[in-house]
């Protein structure tokens, strides 16, 4: 593996919960992060949040990243349902939540990546594309380091 901003974050011993919302051919390579990591906690579902509603075990939702990998195309009350979720978890926990959500632009058959991050009842999306081979490893690496500019900047305004 090579040295990227998560591995370096999760060196320093930054914990780290995941939810990844994906298909199960996806899971393994976070699912190995998950067990080498003891700092980074990850649950995965499939690739939909009819998994979260279906599911019969307590889900503990305290998720500071929420990544929904998906090979189909944009779905908007798939997003609505996370943004859901992470406003919910943001206002619990009175922290940042970030959403992480990929899907494939039919016409040009490429991955888009839409960011979304709640913190303190306010809502930042941008837009994005993914680079070539892009998998749920570098959807991670994306959202969190949306999620850690967004952070910073927040610091940055209150000094």
């Amino acid at each position: 593996m090579s040295k990227i901003y998560f591995y370096d974050e999760l060196d320093t011993g930054r914990e780290l919960n995941v939810l990844l919302l994906s298909h199960n051919v996806f899971w393994p390579e976070l699912q190995r992060i998950n067990h080498y990591y003891k700092n980074f906690n990850l649950t995965v579902y499939g690739g939909s949040t009819l998994y979260l509603e279906r599911t019969k075990q307590p889900i503990n939702y305290d998720f500071d990243l929420i990544l929904f990998y998906s090979s189909n195309y944009y779905e908007k009350k798939e997003l609505l349902k996370l943004k859901e979720i992470a406003f919910d978890i943001s206002e619990e926990k009175k922290k940042r939540v970030t959403i992480g959500y990929s899907y494939i632009i039919p016409t040009k058959m490429v991955e888009k990546v839409k960011l979304v991050s709640f913190k303190d009842c306010v809502e930042t999306e941008e837009t994005t594309y993914g680079i070539q081979c892009f998998n749920p490893r570098d959807l991670l690496e994306m959202t969190l380091v949306a999620h850690d500019t967004l952070e910073n900047q927040k610091k940055l305004i209150k000094k």
